[in-house]
């Protein structure tokens, strides 16, 4: 059976990807609580949660063969990088960078010990395309692509492989506070037209899941974004 990690699963865009999962999943969450499942662990990331994972991976480690880890949490950043406080880089550091390290270091010996997993990456084209008041969450997606692109380079040969996917504008990431007027805008520059959904980013994750000699690459799913 798989086991899938989730970190950053407050996300919306998930809601799709979870309804097709065949599997148990362990997800980790900041501060919104998800909505309990069946077959699904919860956990707030803080300083136990090497503890309180290892106790949920006891309790089903018999029943795994497989560990997918999908990589969906970040903060962003929209005022300009001096106006930002201490604690607000603190915490944009420690989600979309931190946390991340301390994930990767407590599942790898896992995913080594069965021979294979995946490490999937959700990042954003502001990775390659940074604009006013993005300067940490741009560098940190930046940071996550390079980081995981190296995982999969090192641990391949334990058939543990890295996927990026680099998101475009998705209906319900960081555009929920924007006006009609300014998503029309934004999908003109979308050569389909239109916002990404949950039903794309579900179809993307499940293809990912049938590749066998895929490691370390990007895929993008940006409709076509143009900007010239």
């Amino acid at each position: 059976m798989n086991l899938y990690i989730v970190y950053g699963s407050e996300s919306i865009l998930l809601n799709e990807f979870y309804k097709k999962i065949n599997g148990i999943v362990i997800r980790i969450y900041n501060n919104k609580i998800p909505d309990s499942k069946e077959n699904f662990f919860d956990i707030k990331i803080d300083n136990n949660i090497e503890i309180e994972f290892k106790k949920i991976f006891e309790k089903i480690k018999k029943k795994i063969t497989k560990i997918t880890f999908l990589g969906v949490g970040f903060v962003a950043d929209s005022n300009l990088f001096f106006s930002l406080k201490d604690e607000e880089i603190k915490k944009l550091l420690e989600a979309n960078i931190v946390n991340y390290i301390k994930l990767t270091s407590l599942i790898l010996p896992l995913m080594m010990s069965l021979r294979g997993g995946k490490f999937i990456y959700l990042s954003s084209f502001r990775s390659q395309m940074p604009t006013r008041g993005t300067a940490l969450y741009s560098s940190s997606k930046s940071f996550g692509e390079t980081f995981f692109k190296t995982i999969g380079l090192e641990y391949g040969r334990f058939n543990i492989t890295s996927h990026i996917v680099r998101m475009g504008y998705f209906d319900g990431r960081l555009l929920d506070n924007l006006s009609e007027q300014k998503k029309k805008e934004i999908k003109k520059k979308i050569s389909l037209s239109r916002l990404g959904t949950a039903e794309d980013l579900a179809s993307t994750i499940n293809m990912i899941e049938k590749l066998e000699y895929n490691n370390s690459g990007i895929i993008e799913i940006t409709g076509g974004l143009d900007f010239s």
